[in-house]
């Protein structure tokens, strides 16, 4: 009997410190992945220099905005005279707004606001949702600028790398004012995108570190990351949409892209772009993108305004 007891009572203390083992693991990663993002000094050194560009050569205005939970955001403000649309860019997930000067550059005669969304870049705030609480980013840019009277009469685009296309798609579905959307290198679902992505990334199985990460979430302020679904967002999304993504993106599938599309109800475009990086699309071939971006604001958005 004592034996049995003893044999009972290592097998109760493994579990034991094995559950506590997987617990403490899985909160580390997810606070690996929901806190702010660390920018390598090489990164750093890039940004401040496109920073640079931007406010000396763009004539950028820094710029902050109070979120409507309380959290200050940073952001560039390009006001243009005789402008014919606003547009905001979204940035991706551990980017920041200096990494989409390639808007500015392309919509050089318009009003352009770029912002850091919450826990990136300059903006305050230590929590990342991937999409979550970031669509209240997305209403306190429009906000600002409505308040500031920058182009109300005039079309307003949003413009989305990987995480901002997602989160432009879930302010939009909750009523955001755009015209149009331009939806670069976006997933259709966080929960499938990080199954995908989640051994890859931490060298851990999915069962059980994921599952409990993803309930530890809502415990540190992310939200609920299984919320986060573009593919189900969209589907309320009437404006017109254009989905640019490559075929040859690793780490979100082609068939997100072609999800999206195929549940958008609005008029829509899905340009495939063969041989290009995740996120980085527009500089695989910047003539073309600039043109197919363009074009289609041209087609679905200004002619709003004539």
């Amino acid at each position: 009997m004592n034996y049995i007891k003893r044999l009972w009572g290592i097998i109760l203390f493994v579990v034991m410190v094995s559950s506590i083992a997987v617990v403490g693991v899985s909160y580390h990663l997810i606070r690996t992945t929901c806190s702010r993002s660390f920018i390598l000094p090489k990164e750093q050194k890039r940004i401040l220099e496109k920073r640079s560009i931007l406010v000396n050569q763009f004539n950028g205005e820094p710029v902050e905005f109070i979120t409507s939970d309380g959290i200050k955001l940073a952001g560039l403000l390009f006001k243009r005279a005789n402008a014919q649309k606003v547009i905001i860019a979204a940035h991706g997930y551990f980017q920041s707004k200096e990494l989409m000067m390639h808007v500015v550059d392309m919509c050089s005669n318009d009003h352009v606001l770029l912002f850091d969304f919450r826990g990136h870049g300059q903006s305050c705030g230590d929590t990342i949702s991937i999409g979550y609480h970031e669509r209240k980013d997305v209403f306190s840019a429009i906000k600002f600028l409505q308040e500031c009277g920058i182009g109300n009469s005039l079309p307003l685009i949003g413009v989305g790398n990987s995480m901002g296309s997602a989160t432009l798609i879930g302010a939009v579905a909750q009523g955001a004012s755009f015209d149009a959307l331009i939806l670069d290198s976006g997933f259709a679902n966080l929960e499938n995108q990080l199954n995908k992505t989640f051994t890859t990334r931490t060298g851990f199985p999915k069962k059980p570190f994921l599952t409990i990460a993803m309930k530890l979430c809502r415990y540190m302020g992310s939200g609920n990351l299984e919320d986060v679904a573009p593919v189900e967002w969209i589907k309320s999304v009437l404006i017109p949409v254009l989905i640019i993504h490559s075929n040859s993106d690793h780490m979100v599938l082609l068939s997100d892209a072609q999800a999206l599309y195929a549940n958008a109800p609005g008029s829509k475009e899905l340009w495939i772009v063969p041989g290009a990086r995740h996120g980085n699309v527009w500089a695989h071939d910047y003539k073309q993108y600039k043109k197919r971006v363009n074009e289609f604001i041209d087609k679905y958005a200004l002619k709003k305004s004539k």
